[in-house]
């Protein structure tokens, strides 16, 4: 079957699943980002720089709703030219995944499995991290610093955010040495904004809401 028809049957599976209340199963979700993850790495597999505009348009014929609903899927270049990163939103309700791709710049043929142009090597999920809020997600790159043989890059995943009242939460992460770090995670933050800058992430956010009257707030 053509990979993206694949993609397509299995995202929606999962998607109306979510919506009518079904826990979402781990082989179900892996075996449909797998294939996203065999679209991106053809797409950073190239010589030269990557067109990750090219990618996210190609990326963006894969959503089926109409119109999106909260379905999207996005790559973003965390520190160019080596590591970047994959923001699937499957539906409104999720699931949502984020996955980070090393690539290698060589123009040398690969001799290992570790050294080909484009692997997986780390993700974000509701499976390998239990706190994980996998609706409505965003990604924020926060500072990055790519260097001869490492990358070290921080970022911010923000999820949520859809209610009339912007509830979201917020978590902070970092890849450095081949390895993902969770720095910083939120509760979930009423009446939530953010805003990245050079200087930093800053959140705003209702910290003290009113219990019976959710809409008004006594200090933001």
């Amino acid at each position: 079957q053509d990979p993206a028809a694949e993609f397509k049957q299995r995202a929606g599976q999962l998607a109306q699943q979510r919506l009518g209340g079904v826990d979402t199963n781990r082989a179900e979700q892996d075996g449909a980002l797998a294939i996203l993850d065999g679209m991106v790495c053809q797409g950073l597999s190239v010589r030269g720089d990557v067109s990750v505009d090219a990618l996210n348009t190609q990326l963006a014929s894969l959503v089926t709703q109409d119109p999106p609903l909260g379905e999207s899927y996005q790559v973003l270049a965390l520190a160019p030219p080596r590591l970047y990163a994959l923001v699937a939103n499957l539906g409104l309700a999720g699931p949502s995944a984020v996955r980070l791709y090393a690539r290698e710049v060589s123009d040398a043929p690969a001799k290992k499995p570790e050294d080909a142009p484009c692997r997986l090597v780390a993700q974000i999920d509701q499976f390998t991290q239990p706190d994980f809020f996998d609706e409505s997600l965003e990604l924020v790159p926060a500072s990055a610093a790519p260097a001869a043989d490492a990358v070290d890059a921080v970022f911010v995943t923000v999820s949520g955010r859809t209610d009339e009242l912007h509830t979201g939460a917020f978590m902070a992460w970092r890849f450095h040495q081949g390895k993902l770090e969770m720095l910083w995670a939120s509760d979930l933050l009423q009446n939530s904004s953010y805003e990245a800058a050079p200087g930093g992430f800053q959140v705003t956010f209702c910290a003290d809401p009113d219990e019976q009257h959710p809409r008004v707030c006594h200090r933001m």
